[in-house]
């Protein structure tokens, strides 16, 4: 294993949990063991105080009825008795004051004998004499040997819990952190413009599930963004087409003639091309962002707007025997851009334009709808909808479906060409008075 495997593992998840795991849990075990030996000792000094306090009322019965005792009573081979602070021995009386009453722990020097002193006031004593009562508990206790012996006993039963308390939390944390590594590996394997959905890992917790729901959200939008962008190339090529045409055509015809009126006429088709390249680049723009940010202006949709935009496409209808009607029963006015609205209809006619060949194209405006009728070749039948009839329709049903406007493109009753409608809904029109 090289220094590279080892930094991923210790950076890993599962292995961060384990140690924090393992540090806890030493520290636990540290201070849960000095706890217990603090306990057991303070247990074992309780059970010593005991006794001495039960041997209080035989010391006081022994040497109120014993006269010959010297002020010392062998209680029982490793308890004895002493009444006044001069009878204690040297060792002890060195360890304790004259005036100190309780119970408490002394060592007799040049040896390893440990003894438990009470003092007490003698309450039939004719002055303040003290008993006190002293116990060599040294016997009573476990010895170095015995103690080491159990420490290594209580040691090796510790170490081997603790043992199989990490493998357990080593278990336990791979198996928490394998959902991570599956999703992990699931992205690691995806390719770089894989965006598909991710599956959920099995057996995953809530917050991994949550984790997946968030990225597949996040490709879902990414997947929206990619396709905006291309689809704001594809209509910016098909939608500027007829700007760059007419100033490649002013381009060409200023080279023919230098008549100043004949100048001034190209020079306002120039301005009018490039205007509406300007509209048509900040309406794709706005079609494919993801909030409608552009103001809400009204745009009031008259004959004068429609002939401009036939006039515009005239150039579509050379040689053809194509008739076009203009039925306006009203003046619908919609609140969208003048930009956005003249793409919408400048569609619409440039398709039925382009499929007509001979016969009609129709086009009514009324307050609740715009209809664009043509005796064309019609609808494939082989193609729903407006999916097989170009990016031109394509534009149209984005801009209708951003509005809120109904689109629906139908073969007429006499299967002869078709009809494009756009229902305008009440949130995007303003009823003629």
């Amino acid at each position: 294993m090289n220094s590279r495997q080892c930094h991923r593992i210790t950076q890993s998840f599962w292995f961060q949990i384990t140690t924090v795991f393992i540090l806890m849990a030493t520290v636990i075990v540290s201070v849960q063991m000095s706890i217990f030996a603090n306990a057991i000792k303070k247990s074992e000094d309780r059970v010593f105080e005991r006794r001495l306090s039960l041997y209080k009322e035989v010391a006081q019965q022994g040497f109120r009825y014993h006269e010959d005792h010297n002020g010392v009573l062998s209680l029982d081979l490793l308890t004895t008795a002493y009444i006044g602070y001069q009878n204690l021995p040297v060792d002890i009386r060195q360890q304790v004051k004259a005036d100190w009453l309780g119970v408490d722990e002394v060592w007799m020097r040049g040896s390893n004998d440990e003894f438990m002193v009470l003092a007490t006031r003698d309450p039939a004593g004719t002055g303040n004499d003290t008993i006190y009562i002293v116990e060599n508990i040294s016997q009573l206790e476990a010895s170095d040997e015995e103690g080491a012996q159990q420490l290594a006993i209580y040691s090796l039963a510790g170490i081997g819990m603790f043992a199989l308390a990490c493998l357990s939390m080593i278990l336990i944390a791979r198996r928490l952190t394998r959902p991570l590594m599956q999703l992990s590996n699931l992205l690691q394997s995806g390719g770089e413009d894989d965006l598909s959905l991710l599956a959920t890992p099995k057996h995953s917790p809530a917050e991994i599930q949550q984790l997946v729901h968030s990225l597949n959200r996040y490709r879902q939008r990414l997947t929206c963004l990619i396709e905006r962008e291309r689809s704001f190339t594809s209509y910016a090529s098909h939608e500027l087409r007829t700007p760059l045409t007419v100033i490649r055509g002013v381009a060409t015809l200023l080279g023919v003639s230098s008549e100043p009126s004949f100048v001034a006429r190209q020079q306002q088709r120039l301005a009018r091309a490039s205007n509406e390249m300007n509209d048509v680049v900040e309406t794709l723009l706005s079609l494919i962002r993801e909030s409608r940010q552009e103001p809400m202006v009204p745009t009031r949709i008259n004959r004068a707007f429609v002939q401009q935009i036939i006039d515009d496409h005239q150039p579509l209808l050379q040689e053809k025997n194509v008739r076009i009607h203009i039925n306006l029963t009203n003046e619908p006015e919609v609140i969208a851009s003048e930009p956005v609205v003249r793409i919408l209809l400048s569609n619409l006619i440039r398709n039925a334009m382009a499929h007509t060949y001979e016969g009609y194209i129709s086009i009514t405006l009324d307050s609740d709808c715009l209809k664009v009728t043509d005796s064309g070749s019609g609808l494939n039948p082989k193609v729903s909808q407006h999916s097989g009839y170009g990016i031109g329709l394509l534009i149209v049903n984005d801009i209708c479906r951003k509005y809120g406007w109904g689109f629906s493109l139908i073969s007429n009753s006499d299967q002869c060409g078709c009809t494009a409608r756009i229902d305008l809904n009440e949130t995007c029109r303003i009823p003629h008075p």
